[in-house]
């Protein structure tokens, strides 16, 4: 949740964009209510990636109590890079990765399972058979190794939202940049941003749970798409019975 936000920037000002008002209420509710719905028991933490706006998100949360640590970065790192500062801070032996401004329905519980009950050799992604030619998210072709980001148009696009165990994750990381997985390291070093799709799931593929074309989903990060989500995420948590 650390990015510049620059294309709804003219709506939210400088406010955050996981703090961004839907239906009345900040996002970052309506996600918790989500992750909450996944009826998965989380043994450790919620935490968020923060840069730009880390302050007030932090703030935030701590005042409404909310289960959430904040890690920031000193400068936008990409995706890629802002979990891999997590991940070298917060060790754990595996790892669910979601983006902090995108929401859908599916069964995630049972979508963990398979990745949690199998040997983990590759990480898990979420793609969903897309209707339209949207290419503002990652497109993934099959290979006989699994799926593989691929900079070409692709009816598969990724959900945001990926497992992933943290030797895998390590071994990614190093690949990519020639880098060890260290804070100090991650924050002082000239990298470009770095992206989940391009420079982590772009070179050696992954497995990929499939979701129709039905499946209900949203990012809230374009102002067509954020106008939609004050009555299409309110429609979505109400319908998963929470």
């Amino acid at each position: 949740a650390g990015g510049k936000g620059t294309r709804i920037k003219p709506l939210l000002g400088d406010k955050p964009k996981i703090l961004a008002p839907i239906n009345k209420e900040p996002f970052i509710k309506w996600l918790i209510l989500w992750i909450n719905s996944w009826g998965i028991k989380i043994n450790n933490q919620i935490i968020l990636a923060t840069c730009i706006g880390h302050e007030e998100i932090e703030s935030y949360c701590q005042k409404n109590n909310l289960p959430i640590r904040c890690i920031s970065e000193k400068k936008p790192l990409g995706t890629f890079g802002a979990v891999a500062n997590v991940i070298s801070s917060t060790y754990s032996e595996n790892y669910i990765i979601l983006n902090g401004d995108s929401i859908f329905k599916a069964d995630i519980k049972n979508i963990a399972l398979k990745f949690f009950h199998n040997k983990k050799e590759q990480p898990l992604i979420i793609l969903k058979n897309n209707i339209t030619k949207d290419t503002r998210y990652g497109g993934y072709v099959e290979t006989d190794g699994g799926w593989i980001y691929s900079k070409d148009y692709s009816n598969y696009i990724s959900l945001g939202m990926f497992f992933i165990s943290y030797n895998n994750f390590k071994k990614r990381w190093i690949k990519s940049t020639s880098t060890n997985l260290d804070s100090y390291l991650i924050n002082n070093n000239n990298f470009k941003e770095l992206m989940i799709d391009k420079d982590c799931f772009g070179e050696e593929p992954i497995k990929a749970e499939i979701l129709n074309k039905q499946t209900p989903f949203i990012d809230i990060g374009i102002p067509n798409d954020y106008f939609l989500a004050q009555s299409y995420i309110p429609k979505i948590i109400k319908n998963l019975n929470i």
